[in-house]
């Protein structure tokens, strides 16, 4: 299983990659800070990637490279990949399903939120 990983942060990262190893432990995951460097690397990819985690940024971050949160809607996807977006503000979620993700977890991202999600998308 391929995994993708996109967040604002080498520690949101790391943190969400081990939570996902404990779910998933033979997930193959790719992980990102930087938007446009996912994007790459999805387009290269787009028929393998089963699950993308994509961030928001918070309201007063600054960044120089796209959310993770609509990187995947740049992608052409060949198979289009179960999305979950994540963020720290609740006025996130919403606009998330609005723009066409699965789901959304608010961090931190904790195997149980992890566990639930899957199950509610049927995964």
């Amino acid at each position: 299983m391929r995994i993708v990983i996109v967040e604002n942060t080498e520690d949101n990262l790391q943190a969400l990659k081990n939570t996902v190893h404990t779910l998933l432990p033979n997930a193959l995951v790719k992980g990102f800070t930087k938007g446009d460097e996912a994007e790459e690397w999805c387009n290269s990819h787009s028929s393998e990637v089963e699950i993308y985690f994509g961030n928001w940024w918070g309201t007063d971050e600054e960044f120089d490279t796209p959310e993770g949160s609509t990187v995947w809607k740049y992608v052409d996807w060949q198979k289009k990949p179960l999305v979950i977006c994540t963020g720290d503000e609740a006025q996130f979620e919403k606009w998330s399903i609005r723009d066409g993700a699965d789901s959304y977890i608010s961090r931190p991202v904790t195997t149980e939120k992890l566990r639930d999600t899957l199950e509610s998308l049927n995964f």
